[in-house]
């Protein structure tokens, strides 16, 4: 008989009301999409219970007590067994990813921004002080010498060329995004200033439930989590709605942006109104302002003092300028992740195809960053 993938009596202790499951009454999915072995990620359904679980079992401590943070501020999925190395979270079964459409609808993203500011906001053990997400993006080793993301990116260019498995076009693929090399100095001196903060990293709609009777978020997925910017996320969301899974190679297509600057304007504003303030949706002068509308106007009606609408500007601006940022960093690190994940073209995914996809983003957001701050670095 196979190997069932799940703990069962683990389960049967820890789960209430699942004593009486075994192999013939449950079902297992494996939830992952690349390497369900690896990353061991599994839905569980028990015939006699309505209680549907996740079973995360990690090969990784320091990832298992990321996945823990968010519980100790009531963020992320019900957890209902913690011990290294397995997780068990409740499944919420009403709730789906709010799809590309779905994740710009302002009444969607405001939900988004309650659980975000939070997870922003957690305050980590000393283990995670100093280690930045975008460190191995930007440097050839680690404090502990050993290669990064960046160093394995520059190996990976130069062999390509070398290579004999690989196409002409998949040669000068590589050739086209080795020159985001020449982008480092350049995003050092960008984040340098920044505040950092508990950032998620690899914000989307598929790493997000939304339950769309109670309109809901519920963040998901944070082994990429570590210090960083906001804006960070912020762009991430934004940007990754600009490109979708498609069955026909090279498996997708781009989309384009769809939202405009007022659609971004109001993106910030929402997110801002949470950061400095949780309960503002509780404000009697909302009733009269629709979130689809929410406009800078609007600002001085949900808040009348001036100090307090001064420091509401300052970080608006703020965050503004990380977001743009944001658009950068994240356009770099996709390009230089989607390379890394490359192997032989017959085997591959899309990752060259999305390598060079976002090296083209990369400069259309380092244009724009440009444009609108006219700066220079």
């Amino acid at each position: 008989m196979e190997r069932i993938a799940v703990d069962l009596d683990l389960l049967k202790k820890a789960v209430p009301g699942w004593n009486d499951a075994n192999e013939t009454n449950i079902k297992i999915k494996a939830l992952s999409v690349f390497d369900s072995e690896s990353a061991a990620l599994y839905r569980v359904k028990y015939a006699n219970s309505p209680l549907n679980i996740t079973y995360r079992r990690f090969d990784n401590e320091e990832c298992f007590k990321k996945y823990k943070l968010p519980e100790d501020d009531g963020l992320g999925p019900k957890l209902i067994y913690s011990q290294y190395p397995i997780m068990i979270h409740e499944y919420i079964t009403e709730a789906k990813a709010p799809g590309l459409d779905g994740i710009l609808k302002p009444k969607v993203y405001n939900s988004l921004f309650r659980e975000l500011t939070k997870y922003h906001k957690i305050r980590p053990g000393d283990e995670f002080t100093g280690k930045t997400f975008l460190s191995i993006y930007l440097n050839m080793k680690t404090e502990e010498q050993s290669p990064t993301a960046l160093a394995n990116f520059c190996q990976a260019c130069d062999s390509a060329q070398n290579r004999d498995d690989l196409t002409e076009k998949d040669k000068s693929s590589f050739k086209k995004i080795q020159k985001i090399l020449d982008e480092t100095e350049f995003i050092s001196k960008l984040v340098k200033p920044l505040r950092l903060f508990w950032c998620h990293n690899d914000l989307h709609e598929s790493n997000l439930l939304w339950d769309p009777i109670t309109n809901k978020i519920t963040l998901l997925d944070f082994e990429d989590s570590a210090y960083n910017f906001r804006g960070y996320d912020l762009a991430n969301v934004l940007l990754e709605t600009e490109w979708d899974l498609i069955d026909e190679y090279p498996n997708y297509r781009k989309l384009g942006a769809k939202y405009d600057q007022k659609d971004e304007e109001r993106f910030l504003l929402l997110y801002t109104l949470h950061w400095i303030d949780p309960i503002w949706e509780k404000n009697p002068a909302l009733s009269g302002i629709e979130l689809e509308s929410l406009s800078k106007d609007d600002i001085k009606v949900l808040i009348p003092n001036e100090e307090e609408r001064e420091l509401f500007w300052e970080n608006f601006e703020e965050v503004k300028k990380e977001y743009f940022i944001g658009k950068i960093c994240t356009s770099y690190v996709w390009t230089i992740w989607n390379a890394l994940q490359f192997s032989v073209p017959e085997e591959d995914w899309l990752h060259l195809e999305l390598a060079c996809m976002k090296f083209d983003l990369y400069y259309e957001c380092k244009k724009a960053y440009l444009d609108v701050f006219d700066v220079i670095i």
